[in-house]
């Protein structure tokens, strides 16, 4: 079982273009967010997220596609890798 490790990086990167799509309603958007942890050797973990995004009233609707490859979300297990894509509707409140 490997040592936890104090240090970790994290950096990320969200674009929103302009209410375009269905009567000019929903704005494509992408977000990426890439971290790296000392206990992983450095290693990188990612996620990339696009889809369509509406804004009503200080709440974002959001539908898309979503791509992730590190460590599990969930857990303790910092020497395993997983793998996944989604389908996913969300509500940012």
């Amino acid at each position: 079982m490997g040592t936890h490790e104090p240090w970790r990086l994290q950096w990320g990167l969200e674009h929103q273009g302009e209410p375009r799509f269905l009567r000019q309603q929903f704005a494509w958007y992408a977000a990426t967010d890439f971290s790296s942890l000392q206990e992983r050797g450095w290693g990188l973990d990612s996620a990339v997220e696009t889809g369509l995004v509406k804004w009503t009233n200080n709440r974002a609707y959001r539908i898309g596609i979503a791509y992730y490859n590190g460590r599990p979300t969930l857990g303790e297990f910092t020497q395993v890798s997983e793998s996944l894509v989604s389908l996913f509707l969300k509500i940012d409140m």
